[in-house]
């Protein structure tokens, strides 16, 4: 689950979690709404797949995984759909399912990067400040 927080020249995703696979999963779908909200794409729908350190701490992860989205973004103009997630010895793979914008108008927000904001472990929170 997540929310999205708005700021002046940002946005914040608050995630809450409970596992690392609800995490990646809640983000990608934050990170989704943020650029597109509920609107429906029909471009062409490809997977990328993305491997993270586990000994990482999973923060970090998440800021690295959602700076690779940014970047297909900027270089495909491709938004993700959904993702799955699983751990193999010291990696976490996530496979993402991402679809091309062709109708730019459909954008909400164009994103820049992405910084780790907070951490409240005790509530299983996490936000990460998205540039736009």
């Amino acid at each position: 689950m997540y929310e999205i927080v708005e700021h002046s020249a940002d946005v914040k995703i608050r995630v809450f979690f409970k596992s690392l696979q609800e995490l990646i999963v809640s983000v990608t779908s934050g990170y989704r709404f943020l650029l597109v909200e509920n609107a429906t794409l029909s471009g062409e729908l490809f997977v990328k797949r993305y491997k993270f350190n586990r000994e990482s701490q999973f923060y970090k992860v998440v800021v690295n995984y959602l700076n690779e989205l940014i970047l297909q973004f900027d270089l495909k103009h491709s938004i993700p759909e959904n993702c799955t997630m699983i751990v193999v010895n010291d990696e976490i793979i996530v496979d993402v399912n991402f679809r091309e914008v062709r109708n730019a108008s459909v954008l909400v927000n164009i994103p820049k990067a992405a910084t780790y904001s907070s951490l409240d472990e005790k509530n299983d929170q996490l936000e990460i400040t998205i540039d736009v």
